[in-house]
This record gives structure tokens, C-alpha cells and sequence, in this order.
């Protein structure tokens, strides 16, 4: 009698745990056949996110590239405008104005010699 117990017991719980599958999977299937909209919805949405991210970062790298071509600019002039600012301090130095003559108009002093290079004295070289 034991045996015949155990074997309706097996049996019963067999039979328990197959309806458990088939229900989830009805259940499973009854979602997607009648929510297969809901389903459609959620990949568009989230194809458009993905487009959308994927805007938003290159959007990111060229700002961030605009960024650094800034800063190196505005280190530049601020290079030219320290230059500038020492031209307009030193306006009354003499030294500074012979300096600024000579680099700027090519004006050399008395008892200098001026040195031209011409471009076939340089492809020589």
C-alpha cells in the first residue's frame, strides 16, 4: 500500500507542477497576444532613446573639442594682450621704443649693420 501511495503522491505532484508550467506559459503568451502594442511601444520608445543618446554624445565630443580650441585661443591672446600691455607701459622707455622700432619697421641704430636674407639666399642654405 505504501508504494501505491508514493507512486499517486508522484503522480499528483507531477500533474501539479505541469499545470504550473502551462499556466505560466498561457499567462505569458495571453500577455504578449493581447499586448502586442505595449510590446511595440516599449521598442520604439526605446530605439528613439537610444538615437537620441547617441545625438546627445557626439553633441558632447564637439563641445568638448570646441572647449579645448577656446582655451588654446584664449591663451594666445591673452599672450598678445600681456604683449601689448608691456608696449603701452613702456611707452615711455626709450630703450623699449629703439627695441620696438627695430623688431616692428626693421629701423636700425647708427653704428649698426642691417642684415637682409632673400628668399634665394635661404633655399640655399
Amino acid at each position: 500500500m505504501a508504494i501505491y501511495d508514493i507512486m499517486i503522491n508522484n503522480r499528483q505532484h507531477y500533474h501539479h507542477s505541469t499545470n504550473r508550467i502551462s499556466l505560466t506559459t498561457r499567462i505569458i503568451e495571453e500577455f504578449v497576444l493581447r499586448s502586442w502594442w505595449v510590446v511595440l511601444f516599449f521598442l520604439i520608445c526605446y530605439a528613439c532613446y537610444d538615437k537620441t543618446m547617441q545625438q546627445q554624445d557626439n553633441a558632447i565630443i564637439k563641445l568638448d573639442k570646441k572647449i579645448v580650441e577656446l582655451k588654446i585661443d584664449k591663451l594666445y591672446l591673452e599672450g598678445v594682450r600681456n604683449d601689448l600691455l608691456i608696449q603701452i607701459n613702456s611707452q615711455s622707455d626709450y630703450a623699449w621704443i629703439e627695441l620696438t622700432l627695430m623688431k616692428g619697421l626693421g629701423v636700425v641704430p647708427e653704428g649698426q649693420t642691417k642684415v637682409y636674407f632673400t628668399k634665394q639666399d635661404t633655399e640655399n642654405l
